[in-house]
């Protein structure tokens, strides 16, 4: 089975406490740590203590993106201080993409980093992009499935597969996953209607339990990070902590249900 954890990236304008307070109020302790703009200045000291003060398990690692580095700062130096990270909290996964094109520079440092870092004891993974972006200012091979794939295969690269990036291609979930599937060591799953990506799972048209009962079937053990957007009103129309949380157990218990595992709901904060 695999291991279900809930990705901090579903907020950014709450701090770093905050968000780690409300997974803490769900039905899961298991985290994907995405580093964005309230944790990136906080010290790794500070995120150990408050992610062990809540009893959060992290198994994976989200870089920051690329607007969020600092001047001296580039994608090596975010992989370098997530694997740092990774080793102090025992999270065996690192996911880093590129979002924007600089000319070539970022795409081929991508690369590089990737190839570079493949035989280490954690795994570094890319990310398919939407397909949407492609020919676009944010295009890069990583929208291009057949070239990602190529890719992946030439240098026995890992990659995080994120559901929605790939409905947006208008191919069917399952031969999305078919096609990547040797390569993936994360799953980053939402659901996905009308163009809108990172939706609360049961409320797009992604055939999530037919997804789940796949990779059980094949045996997946690696983690299925639920990654939603709750802070887009276009994509989840969420106003509180208390909707989050019950946004996070909805999804959770469509992961769940597979399993006939039951949901056991969190304390709700009040509505503020």
């Amino acid at each position: 089975m695999a291991i279900v954890t809930i990705s901090t990236g579903a907020f950014y304008k709450y701090n770093y406490k905050e968000i780690f307070e409300i997974v803490s109020q769900t039905n899961c302790r298991d985290i994907e740590l995405c580093l964005n703009n309230t944790f990136v200045d906080v010290s790794f000291a500070e995120i150990i203590k408050e992610i062990e003060k809540r009893n959060l398990t992290v198994h994976s690692i989200h870089t920051p993106f690329e607007f969020l580095w600092k001047p001296n700062e580039d994608e090596r130096f975010w992989i370098d201080r997530s694997t740092e990270l990774a080793k102090e909290l025992g999270a065996k996964i690192i996911t880093t993409h590129i979002t924007f094109k600089d000319g070539d520079s970022l795409e081929e440092q991508h690369k590089r980093n990737l190839i570079e870092l493949r035989d280490n004891d954690i795994t570094v993974c890319t990310e398919n992009m939407p397909a949407v972006w492609a020919n676009s200012d944010m295009d890069s091979f990583l929208c291009h499935p057949s070239k990602l794939l190529e890719f992946l295969n030439e240098f026995g690269i890992s990659v995080t597969f994120d559901t929605t990036h790939w409905a947006s291609t208008g191919k069917p979930l399952l031969y999305g996953y078919e096609m990547f599937k040797k390569h993936i060591k994360n799953i980053h799953i939402s659901d996905y209607s009308d163009g809108i990506e990172h939706k609360t799972l049961g409320t797009g048209n992604l055939p999530i339990a037919e997804f789940v009962q796949t990779l059980n079937k094949d045996g997946y053990t690696n983690p299925l990070t639920i990654e939603l957007d709750l802070e887009d009103k276009r994509r989840n129309p969420i106003e509180t902590k208390t909707q989050a949380i019950d946004a996070l157990n909805t999804s959770l218990q469509e992961v769940y249900k597979i399993h006939n595992r039951k949901l056991l709901r969190g304390i709700n904060f009040e509505n503020t």
